[in-house]
């Protein structure tokens, strides 16, 4: 895939390492990560049990399709999105796109996701000593 074929949004469980591991390749091979921007947004959900954002106490509601369709449809890529959780503690949560990740201010309600900014951390930090490609 490349910029003129489509676009791509994925979300995974913060740390999932496969999935990090796999967006890390992909600017690997696509050459740098402003290249893979154009065409690959990644959102990683803290607070999820599995890989595939499910489960556990993190946010839970958080709508891909209206970011992707504003992306192909109006050229606005995503660089964050406002989750949510309803229960049993009610949040919102801001998810940025990988490798940024949010960053309380320290002084806001931390339930509140206007509380947190989006920070580069830059790629592989959160693979905690594993390196793609491997």
């Amino acid at each position: 895939m490349t910029t003129e074929q489509g676009r791509l949004i994925d979300s995974r469980r913060q740390g999932c390492r496969r999935t990090i591991q796999y967006f890390d390749d992909v600017v690997h091979t696509m050459g740098n990560k402003k290249d893979v921007a154009r065409f690959f947004r990644l959102f990683m959900v803290p607070g999820k049990n599995h890989c595939d954002a499910t489960g556990g106490p993190g946010p839970d509601n958080f709508d891909l399709l209206s970011a992707l369709e504003a992306w192909v449809e109006g050229g606005v890529a995503p660089d964050s999105l406002l989750a949510s959780s309803a229960g049993p503690e009610v949040f919102t949560r801001l998810l940025c796109s990988y490798p940024a990740v949010a960053v309380y201010d320290g002084v806001g309600d931390p339930d509140d996701a206007a509380s947190f900014r989006c920070k580069d951390r830059g790629l592989g930090h959160a693979l905690k000593g594993f390196q793609s490609g491997g």
